[in-house]
């Protein structure tokens, strides 16, 4: 029968059945054992050599681990907060330029409309002039076209009429 040592706290009677109470050993469960010694709660008598260190080396272990872990986690933050510092100026930087190249877009935007505002107006008002503008009377016409015959004798003579109102002069007649 092999003899093991408790080396840590464990489940506690659920792997055990009653033994010596005297000299307080007991009979591990077989099928338990194996499951102990992996989880480092039992250690075979005789196995110095493959012996876990002692807990208490293990935290001290720890600890120094822990603190060196956390001395290179702070150095890592201190360089992420850099390069957000640094990321959030570009950042600002190229929401500036966005803004003033948006601006800039918006004032010729706004130029063009103005001018398309004006030439509109003159649109209208050219329109309504054509539409105030009495008609021409067919005698004039004729005298017009005798006149084009006899400065240009070289071209075909093409009668000249009235022109005809085209639909944006109709829609202004009809809408005045």
């Amino acid at each position: 029968m092999k003899k093991y040592q408790v080396m840590e706290a464990h489940q506690g009677d659920k792997f055990y059945k009653p033994g010596d109470p005297e000299t307080g050993t007991r009979i591990a469960d077989p099928n338990a054992v194996d499951h102990l010694v992996r989880l480092g709660a039992l250690m075979e008598i005789g196995d110095a050599d493959e012996a876990p260190p002692p807990p208490v080396d293990d935290a001290a272990v720890t600890i120094a681990d822990l603190r060196d872990q956390v001395a290179a986690l702070g150095s890592d933050r201190d360089a992420m907060r850099e390069q957000i510092g640094t990321l959030t100026q570009e950042r600002d930087a190229a929401g500036q330029e966005a803004a003033t190249t948006i601006a800039d877009l918006q004032g010729q935007v706004s130029t063009l409309t103005d001018g398309l505002e004006a030439m509109r107006g003159e649109v209208a008002a050219l329109a309504q002039r054509f539409a105030e503008a009495p008609a021409a009377e067919p005698s004039d016409q004729s005298q017009a076209a005798d006149q084009s015959q006899a400065e240009e004798p070289a071209q075909a003579a093409e009668p000249v009429a009235a022109e005809e109102p085209t639909q944006t002069t109709r829609r202004s007649r009809t809408s005045n």
